[in-house]
């Protein structure tokens, strides 16, 4: 049995308030905090949680790793009218059955925005400073909102504009691009720090530039018996180097890897179990309890550490995994053999497999980047070669797709010209406009080094460096037909966008995923 099934004291409810009683030695387990009725009634699109008077465990197994590749399956991807029939490697999600309306729950985010009905303000248990409001920040914004007032700060004007439309139904938040613009950013309860922690120009390091920004900012600003909790990803060590100080001015300091998967609908953000760590027992007590009254699931693990390794770790499968069945792709490829047909077969085994099929390979503010956090002190060949692979494919595979238009174009009448390719599917997963670390982005950059011109079919996309196909061009199967010369499938098309692929020339269409 591993030390995660050893039972532990768990918290209890007296009068409203959550006790968390832990024992000195051993490990914290995974528990469920069921939480007070809250004074609110509005909840960011949540569940309103319900008063209990006991607490949950769940004991984690040995064998449990085998049930969680098998528990992968029971997800669905919103922007699908169909579940796919295998796990995608990025750009979407394994197949689940579809979840009874009263448990998904809508996050308003960059694409739409559902208003909610406009309430009086609530009783509330405070004031939470969320530090840096993008893609997360706006999620843990919009979540801890359901219990506490929530003043969100960023350093751009225009985002908190933006936001201020997008959540001015939302009587407990309130957006600043100056600190000192609202009193309660000095007398906050807790803050979450949630700002970018991106990689270089090189893509060889970790930048730490915003992480130590925002901590020289908190630190001037927190004050005994508040909270701060780093939510970014950050290097192993980095929260308790970095915030440990803020510990002899009596503030407690702590690490919770965020889980927010752009995309996804379900589980409900906060059905997705929330790990959290402290610099001490106080610390954790404190977060432990700040957190449950937003999160259902609260997971307290020892030390800040395991949680920063626990965020890399799960992360870093995802991108070996990634990087191995592309692998497998290109030697099925030599081979003549379909590798979607070999996924399929092997996904038929119901025990120790875990199905991924091929793509351009992973995108995204996290799963390319997480392990050059794991680098930075960490000996670890094997997923320095994932990394690398993951980074050198789309390149790579750019010299295939230019000889393939190259010997297409001289079959047409303007063999005198560049060759055209279409990319289907140019945001880092499907129906996200971000680009970021996007392989789609590597492959238009490498192709145009190569003198061919690159257009791209994605209504969610909007870039001035590749032209735009309308989609009524896209529709028109003939006409899309006749103007380019290879046709890359980058995300998995839905049934729309297969109805055109299929009338196309098979000869012009590369599918890097199905």
């Amino acid at each position: 049995m591993s030390s995660f099934s050893q039972r532990t004291s768990l918290p209890t409810l007296d009068s409203g308030k959550i006790v968390v009683e832990t024992p000195t030695k051993e490990p914290l387990d995974v528990v469920r905090l069921m939480k007070p009725v809250l004074k609110s009634n509005y909840s960011a699109g949540s569940h309103t949680p319900s008063s209990t008077n006991s607490s949950v465990s769940a004991e984690v197994s040995e064998d449990e790793d085998d049930l969680e590749a098998e528990d992968l399956n029971n997800y669905h991807f919103a922007d699908m009218q169909r579940c796919p029939s295998l796990t995608a490697s990025q750009d979407s999600l394994s197949p689940s059955p579809t979840p009874s309306p009263s448990k998904v729950t809508f996050f308003p985010s960059e694409a739409a925005h559902v208003a909610a009905t406009k309430v009086d303000k609530p009783t509330t248990y405070g004031t939470v400073l969320v530090v840096g409001v993008g893609f997360v920040g706006a999620h843990l914004m919009e979540r801890f909102s359901s219990a506490y007032e929530v003043v969100a700060f960023d350093v751009s004007e225009n985002r908190c504009q933006y936001l201020r439309k997008v959540h001015c139904n939302n009587p407990n938040v309130t957006f600043i691009s100056d600190l000192d613009a609202d009193d309660r950013t000095k007398s906050f309860d807790l803050c979450l720090v949630s700002v970018p922690t991106l990689l270089t120009a090189d893509l060889s390091q970790v930048d730490q530039t915003h992480i130590r920004s925002a901590f020289n900012m908190v630190s001037r600003i927190a004050q005994p018996g508040s909270t701060v909790v780093v939510e970014s990803s950050v290097t192993v060590g980095m929260t308790r180097e970095l915030f440990s100080p803020l510990l002899a001015k009596g503030v407690n300091v702590g690490f919770s890897p965020e889980r927010v998967d752009p995309g996804r609908t379900y589980p409900a953000f906060e059905d997705i179990p929330k790990v959290v760590s402290g610099l001490n027992q106080v610390s954790l007590e404190r977060i432990t309890e700040l957190y449950s009254r937003v999160f259902n699931t609260v997971v307290p693990v020892s030390k800040p550490e395991v949680a920063e390794f626990t965020k890399l770790y799960e992360n870093c499968q995802r991108l070996i995994n990634i990087a191995y069945v592309n692998e497998i792709a290109d030697a099925c490829a030599k081979h003549g053999v379909d590798v979607h047909e070999v996924v399929k077969a092997s996904a038929t085994k119901p025990f120790g497999f875990m199905p991924y099929t091929p793509s351009l390979g992973a995108g995204g503010h996290c799963i390319p980047v997480n392990p050059f956090y794991l680098f930075a002190n960490c000996d670890l060949p094997l997923l320095r070669s994932a990394a690398l692979a993951n980074q050198q494919r789309p390149a790579a595979k750019a010299y295939e797709v230019a000889q393939i238009a190259s010997e297409n174009l001289k079959l047409t009448s303007r063999a005198e010209g560049k060759p055209k390719v279409a990319i289907v599917g140019m945001g880092f997963k499907r129906g996200e406009a971000s680009l970021a670390y996007a392989p789609t982005v590597t492959l238009a950059d490498k192709l145009t080094e190569l003198d061919v011109e690159v257009s791209y079919v994605d209504d969610f996309v909007t870039s001035d460096k590749w032209a735009k196909v309308p989609s009524s061009t896209f529709q028109d199967a003939e006409l899309f037909d006749s103007l380019f010369d290879v046709v890359v499938v980058a995300q998995r098309p839905i049934a729309s966008e297969l109805a055109v692929l299929e009338k196309l020339s098979p000869s012009k269409v590369i599918y890097f995923t199905k």
